[in-house]
C-alpha cells in the first residue's frame, strides 16, 4: 500500500515536533551528526556552518532538540513516524528565516528509509510547504544544500 512502511509508518501519521522526548537524544545524534551522507555534501555543510553557526543538541528538562550554537537564528523540526509513545525518529531539520519572505532550510537529515524513497522525500517537502504557509509573509523555501527554490502560495 502507498504511504505504508514498517519502518516509516504512514505518511499521513507523520508528525513534526519542535522538541522531541529527551530519549531520543541518541537517535538524534546518530541521525544529524553521524550520518552517512556528510561526506557528500560536506562543503554545503562547511558553508552553512560559516553562515549560520553550528547545529548543537539541546537539552531542555525531559527534551532535546536540535539548534544553533548561536542562539536565536533558527528553529528545529524532528520528523516523527506517529504521535505514539514508540515513534521513530525519521529525521531532523534546521532552519532559518533569513529575509522575510523566504525560509532557509539550511540542515536536512533523513534515515535512509525516508531518503531513498522519492514518494517520502515529496512527501516531507509538501509538509513542510503546509507548515510554512501558516508563517506570515513567508514566500519561498530555499533548500541551502541544493540551492533549489520552493514556492510558498498562501
Amino acid at each position: 500500500m502507498l504511504g505504508v512502511d514498517s519502518t516509516l509508518g504512514a505518511y499521513n501519521h507523520w508528525v513534526y515536533r519542535s522538541r522531541i522526548p529527551l530519549r531520543y537524544r541518541n537517535d538524534l545524534e546518530r541521525l544529524f551528526f553521524f550520518h552517512p551522507e556528510q561526506a557528500r555534501h560536506r562543503e554545503r555543510i562547511e558553508l552553512a556552518v560559516e553562515r549560520y553557526s553550528v547545529p548543537t543538541i539541546h537539552i531542555a528538562g525531559d527534551t532535546v532538540a536540535l539548534s544553533f550554537q548561536k542562539k536565536g537564528i533558527g528553529q528545529a523540526l524532528h520528523l516523527l513516524s506517529d504521535a505514539g509513545p514508540d515513534a521513530r525518529l525519521l529525521g531532523a531539520l534546521l532552519y532559518v528565516r533569513d529575509e522575510p519572505q523566504r525560509i532557509s532550510l539550511v540542515h536536512l537529515a533523513l534515515r535512509n528509509a525516508v531518503r531513498n524513497r522519492p514518494e517520502a522525500v515529496a512527501r516531507l517537502f509538501s509538509d513542510l510547504i503546509a507548515i510554512l504557509r501558516r508563517i506570515r509573509g513567508v514566500r519561498e523555501l530555499f533548500v541551502f544544500y541544493s540551492g533549489t527554490r520552493l514556492r510558498v502560495t498562501q
